[in-house]
């Protein structure tokens, strides 16, 4: 009886007997193509150390969507404006320069000169305008992607790495993780971003599971097990909690 007793003793006390998971990182194209991800990190963080940054977290990165979203949006107006500034200058120019023309020998054309700068003056502003909207786009991108939010969360327990074919095989012990991933490929001249941010709960069954990273639970997805709801659909920060 008391060997049974200190057996059973050893049993509760011992920790967790890791499982096994195992899976793949891929990507389905628009055009039904089935892209396997390579060399993806993949982190496993334990749920109470997820929970305890990620409200934080969440409401950083919602606020810095909200704000690069209205930037992004002032900054198109203003070069909407710049393109119809610039317009109205070349057509002075064009209406001067003829004028200028109908009566040379009679020296320079103030008005003529003052276009031409008013023309430079609104390209160079459309140029500044151009240049900035194409950097937003850029860090919108990133942010609504998720890729900002995943590379700032905590250290994993453990952590795997997909091969070629995107598979990866790991070891944990049961309970509940979060699962957090980006990756990108280059398509053409633009780079896509993959990032993942997602609730698994692993069981001794989960040896027999496959866990997929696919485009059914990437970070913008909106999946029911993804751990940040997409940021349009949540409610703009309003002014009294703005930081």
């Amino acid at each position: 009886m008391t060997a049974l007793i200190v057996l059973a003793t050893l049993l509760l006390s011992s920790p967790k007997r890791a499982v096994s998971v195992s899976g793949q990182v891929f990507v389905v194209t628009q055009g039904g193509e089935n892209v396997k991800l390579g060399l993806v990190s993949l982190h496993f963080i334990p749920e109470h150390e997820a929970r305890k940054a990620l409200p934080a977290l969440i409401d950083a990165e919602t606020r810095r969507w909200w704000s690069l979203s209205g930037t992004l949006a002032k900054t198109t107006i203003d070069l909407d404006l710049a393109n119809v500034d610039l317009l109205a200058a070349t057509s002075a120019e064009q209406r001067y320069s003829e004028e200028s023309a109908s009566s040379s020998g009679h020296g320079p054309n103030p008005a003529l000169e003052s276009a031409r700068k008013r023309v430079r003056s609104k390209q160079s502003d459309i140029d500044t305008y151009r240049s900035r909207e194409n950097q937003l786009r850029t860090e919108l991108e990133q942010v609504a992607a998720g890729m900002t939010f995943v590379r700032q969360v905590p250290d994993g327990l453990k952590t795997a790495k997909s091969d070629a074919d995107g598979r990866f095989t790991t070891k944990l012990p049961r309970g509940t993780y979060l699962v957090a991933a980006t990756a990108d490929r280059l398509v053409g001249t633009h780079r896509e971003l993959y990032a993942w941010s997602f609730w698994v709960k692993v069981t001794p069954k989960s040896s027999d599971d496959q866990l997929f990273l696919s485009n059914d639970n990437l970070f913008s997805s909106g999946c029911s097990d993804c751990a940040v709801p997409p940021y349009e659909k949540s409610d703009p920060p309003s002014e009294s909690t703005e930081r």
